[in-house]
């Protein structure tokens, strides 16, 4: 089944909050939470971390988690909208949180085959 670009997002919504919550378990656990199979989380995961999510997965608590504490924004704001969101000026029209240096993303093909 072919996703859409919504049902994407909101996928790695589901995710970036279970992973916020510190409650995602392992890859099988969090297949199971999401109703997806286990290769689908290992490339929501990859996609994620090519965008810049600092994602690692905590063999202790097995479990994902955040290496610093991070926001997922998708959609257009105003710039009013952004400045109530993050209280910071924007430049460009651009929001910059966190700022990704693109280049350095070394997986853009796989983000782009995910929302393909």
């Amino acid at each position: 089944m072919m996703r859409t670009i919504f049902e994407k997002k909101e996928l790695i919504e589901r995710v970036h909050l279970l992973i916020r919550r510190r409650g995602t378990g392992s890859p099988e656990e969090l297949a199971d939470k999401l109703g997806v199979s286990k290769s689908s989380v290992h490339r929501v995961i990859e996609t994620m971390k090519s965008f810049g999510a600092p994602i690692v997965f905590n063999i202790s608590r097995q479990s994902y988690e955040y290496e610093y504490p991070v926001e997922f924004y998708f959609g257009f704001f105003s710039n009013a909208k952004i400045k109530e969101i993050d209280g910071k000026e924007i430049h460009g029209g651009i929001l910059k949180k966190p700022q990704i240096n693109f280049s350095q993303c070394q997986n853009l093909r796989l983000a782009f085959n995910f929302f393909r």
